[in-house]
């Protein structure tokens, strides 16, 4: 990763990940943010591969932030982080989950995200 900020994604989000509405073969589909992004300036993800996000920014979409790995790489990475006491991005122990589904995000992060949301 270098020491570029995270270019985070303020529009449309779901499950963690910012998503677009985009049309492929003619047919109107969410594709994520971060994989369009990615497909922008290297090309089509092989089968098989995933993008992670160095900096575990979910909604970031940076491309140098951004790493083609297999799903066991990518798993690895996740639980480590996971495992973290405090927020990679603001330092913060400030974890919540989202019912329903498991998933573990910042509150701190999470309250910046918003405020620049309700901005635009």
């Amino acid at each position: 990763m270098t020491d570029t900020p995270c270019i985070e994604w303020t529009r449309n989000m779901r499950n963690g990940y910012g998503r677009r509405y985009v049309k492929i073969n003619g047919k109107p589909k969410y594709r994520s943010a971060h994989l369009l992004a990615w497909e922008e300036v290297h090309g089509p993800i092989p089968k098989g591969m995933q993008i992670d996000h160095l900096c575990r920014n979910t909604f970031c979409v940076n491309v140098d932030h951004l790493e083609m790995v297999d799903q066991a790489e990518n798993k690895r990475r996740m639980w480590a982080a996971r495992r973290s006491a405090t927020c990679e991005k603001c330092g913060a122990d400030d974890w919540r989950v989202k019912p329903g589904t498991g998933f573990r995000y910042c509150g701190s992060c999470q309250s910046v995200r918003d405020q620049l949301r309700k901005k635009k």
